[in-house]
């Protein structure tokens, strides 16, 4: 028979039975974190028996917390039921979200937004830097704050086709007689007793003309920098530029990372 719905309110919990026999092993301490920051924004499922007895069917870790928290009551929602439905809840309570997927895309987005404040969640920055590593998102943006150290490539102009050398047999294409080309018309009179007139004479090879020179750029040279680094090493780099980006008033992180070097060369150079 379906659980009886009989009211919501706050209970001492003093009051209050754990499930005898519940076989999940919550995160105390994690619960305790999402209480200081989130409050208690679920009721825990009391179940009402003979004689007033209040047992606690689903919530016995946020119980728990919120004792350790050092809370008196807890907000309840008290329910009438059998001896066996009550275990059928707590089964059911303990297992059902254990059967969910993640939509790891969806995941990702709701850490990010808000990734600077993640307490309360039950994840940390590492969670969120495996999530975007398995998403793929991780690998596309890991040189993200090195954009500003690459020069863009310049576009290279399509190769001109070669110049024909005077003299040289002419491309397969053009050979007569060569697959898929018509044959010539013949100006000259046709060979006589198998014998072929000799070829024309070769004109004679055209002196070497050396290239143009490349012109001396006339702005600051650029080229890409790149590191391989583990994520908290990433941070620290991170942290390093943007503080020197903004104490400076820099415009980019290239300059800002130029900065930070500047500086540790002259705290070399001139200890205190």
């Amino acid at each position: 028979m379906p659980a009886v719905y009989l009211e919501t309110r706050d209970i001492p919990i003093a009051d209050l039975t754990p499930f005898p026999g519940n076989a999940k092993k919550g995160d105390v301490a994690a619960i305790r974190d999402s209480l200081r920051r989130n409050g208690q924004y679920r009721s825990l499922i009391v179940r009402k028996a003979g004689k007033g007895a209040l047992t606690v069917l689903a919530g016995n870790h946020t119980m728990q917390a919120l004792a350790a928290e050092g809370a008196e009551t807890a907000r309840c929602e008290v329910i009438t039921c059998d001896d066996q439905e009550a275990k059928r809840i707590n089964l059911a309570d303990n297992r059902l979200s254990e059967l969910g997927t993640w939509d790891e895309d969806a995941l990702a987005a709701l850490l990010k937004d808000v990734q600077d404040d993640l307490d309360g969640t039950g994840y940390s920055s590492d969670d969120l830097d495996e999530l975007l590593q398995t998403t793929g998102e991780l690998a596309a943006n890991a040189t993200e704050f090195l954009t500003d150290f690459v020069a863009p490539a310049p576009a290279s102009p399509a190769p001109a086709a070669p110049a024909a050398i005077p003299g040289a047999p002419a491309p397969a294409a053009a050979i007569p007689g060569a697959p898929g080309m018509a044959e010539p018309a013949q100006d000259g009179p046709e060979p006589q007793d198998g014998v072929v007139p000799p070829p024309a004479p070769l004109a004679p090879a055209q002196p070497y003309v050396p290239p143009p020179p490349v012109p001396v750029p006339t702005g600051p040279l650029m080229t890409p920098v790149q590191w391989v680094v583990t994520v908290e090493q990433r941070d620290t780099i991170r942290a390093a530029i943007k503080h020197a980006q903004e104490a400076n008033g820099l415009d980019n992180s290239s300059a800002a990372l130029t900065e930070v070097c500047r500086a540790y060369l002259e705290a070399q150079e001139n200890p205190s």
